[in-house]
Formats: structure tokens, C-alpha cells, sequence
């Protein structure tokens, strides 16, 4: 599992879970990967801090995911159900995924795809980012006048 975190001004923080734990991803796994690296109190310290919107996997919907969240005091966002055309960081996992596995690449072993994902991430600059969050308004518009349907952008 990868787990990346962006705002308005860019690229702010990329997990690889093999890092923090092995096997299927429980809401256990997520916290302590979120726990040994630190990722919420880096992004505090430099934004001030930490508000996200979750994705729909139990993982991060369970309750113990949610208390914890509170009790460091992360603010999860209401966001709609089905809607990754308004969730900028779907975009970038779609370009991420193009970058790693464009052209049919394949890799040998988990360290070569690992250094390929890591690879795509810094490639990607904080300028594609930014661009994603400035056309946030004009998406906005097209799903509401496409009433909630998706909508190719």
C-alpha cells in the first residue's frame, strides 16, 4: 500500500506501508505506520496543521482510526461518497500509476518497484500538485452541471 499526502502548495509526504508492516492492511497496520513515521507531526510542524479527507477503505473509516485521529487532533473533511473526481490526490495515483507501470514496465522484485514509485513521486514536482488544486473550482462546476455524474476533465 502507498499512502501520500498533498495540499494547495504541493507534495508533503509518501509511505510505503512495506515499511511499518506486512500482509492485508487493517485499521491496526494504518495506525502504526501513521504512528512510526511520524507523518502528522512533520506536516504540524511545517503547515501549523493537519486536515484530511479519508478514502472509503475500513482501514480508514473504522473507529479506532477515527478516535485516533481526534485525539491528535486531525481534522477528517466530509467528503462525498464515489466522488474521486474531487479528490485531487486520485489524480495523482492515476499519474503515479502511468509513470510506474507506462509502457508495460514491470520490476523483479519489491526494492526495484518500491525505488520506481519513489522515483515517479519526486518526478512528479509539486508544480503538477498545484495545478490540481487550481482547477478544483472548474471541476467543482462541471459535476454539479453534469449533477453528480462522472465527468471526463
Amino acid at each position: 500500500m502507498v499512502w501520500g499526502a498533498i495540499n494547495g502548495d504541493g507534495r508533503l509526504a509518501l509511505l510505503l506501508a512495506k515499511d511499518y508492516y506486512s500482509g492485508c492492511q487493517t485499521a491496526a497496520q494504518y495506525l502504526k505506520m501513521l504512528d512510526k513515521s511520524r507523518v502528522i507531526v512533520k506536516v504540524e510542524e511545517k503547515l501549523g496543521y493537519f486536515k484530511c479527507i479519508q478514502g472509503g477503505d475500513a482501514c480508514y473509516r473504522a473507529k479506532i482510526t477515527m478516535d485516533w485521529l481526534q485525539r491528535n487532533n486531525v481534522e477528517v473533511l466530509d467528503w462525498p461518497a464515489l466522488s474521486p473526481d474531487l479528490n485531487p490526490i486520485e489524480n495523482v495515483w492515476g499519474h503515479l500509476t502511468h509513470q510506474v507501470y507506462g509502457g508495460c514496465k514491470q520490476y523483479s522484485n519489491a526494492k526495484e518497484l518500491r525505488e520506481a514509485i519513489e522515483d515517479a513521486w519526486e518526478k512528479m514536482g509539486d508544480y503538477y500538485v498545484r495545478d490540481l488544486y487550481d482547477s478544483m473550482p472548474k471541476k467543482i462546476i462541471k459535476v454539479a452541471l453534469a449533477q453528480g455524474k462522472k465527468d471526463r476533465f
